[in-house]
């Protein structure tokens, strides 16, 4: 069985270390086993508190969220923001090993809503400076037993990588501690068959994000759970299996993500009823095949 877990983003953001002490006691009492944890900006949490915080409830660290607004940027940026973009990345992994995450994942290309059209030239070269920017990263990770898992958005949120075969060109050359972190949202938008781009994706997994396919509850939407979570088994990954969605509350993370109508009665029922059914569905899933 996997660890279910919740980001906190589906109640608050930023998520600093007030929102952690007043949710995660909740996220707890609700069943979750782990938590995703986003760095919208650097102390916005302490680690060493927040690792006390989590193992006083039982809970475990699945992931530090790598987060890329405008200016955070590896690719066709100038030397300078780049420069911050890495050290910003480097801060989310000293953050994962200090709170006992295995993985930071997320966007770590571009920030997210920046578009523009490339020739086969031009994308060549954006993935020869990706890979440029961010090998001191994943030489830091592998030191320190951290991976690094690079997310493909749907292309109205980026136009570096869609795709798990993007994505896999994207990281080919880097070390084995970069991967990809799966994420079933833009997954349903951008693959022709999401089941087979999971199973293509499978020796690269190192996070698993979910949610409906319009960003509520998992199970509550149209994906066929029962088939993902078959192929997820036979990829062999077993580490946690969050879900991400976000809270229309915030008007910068609500205009972000596009959460424009209530995806749930209320927060709390998108987060327990996805675990619900995430939950039955796994019932009779074994995983790891």
């Amino acid at each position: 069985m996997y660890a279910f877990g919740v980001n906190p983003w589906v109640w608050a953001s930023p998520v600093d270390d007030g929102a952690l002490a007043t949710l995660v006691p909740r996220i707890a009492s609700f069943g979750f086993e782990a938590v995703e944890l986003p760095i919208e900006q650097p102390g916005d949490w302490d680690p060493a508190r927040t690792r006390d915080l989590l193992a006083a409830h039982g809970l475990v660290a699945a992931a530090v969220c790598a987060v890329t607004p405008p200016g955070r940027e590896l690719v066709d940026a100038a030397p300078a923001v780049v420069e911050s973009t890495v050290d910003y990345l480097r801060g989310c992994v000293a953050a994962a090993a200090a709170v006992g995450a295995p993985c930071v994942g997320g966007p770590v290309y571009a920030s997210v809503g920046r578009t523009w059209r490339m020739s086969p030239a031009a994308r060549a070269a954006c993935h020869a400076d990706f890979r440029r920017a961010l090998a001191p990263v994943a030489e830091q990770a592998g030191e320190v037993g951290v991976s690094i898992g690079v997310e493909a958005l749907n292309r109205y949120e980026t136009s570096v990588v869609n795709t798990v075969a993007q994505t896999i060109e994207l990281i080919d050359g880097l070390p084995s501690s970069v991967g990809i972190m799966i994420d079933t949202y833009h997954m349903n938008i951008e693959e022709s068959d999401p089941y087979a781009a999971l199973a293509a994706a499978g020796p690269y997994v190192k996070h698993v994000q979910v949610s409906g396919t319009h960003r509520g509850a998992p199970g509550s939407d149209h994906f066929d759970w029962p088939r993902f979570f078959a192929v997820l088994g036979e990829t062999g990954y077993r580490g946690a299996v969050c879900i991400e969605s976000f809270t229309a509350e915030n008007d910068t993370i609500a205009t972000a993500a596009a959460i424009w109508r209530p995806l749930a009665p209320s927060q709390d029922r998108l987060a327990t009823d996805g675990l619900r059914h995430l939950r039955a569905v796994t019932a009779g899933v074994p995983a790891g095949g």
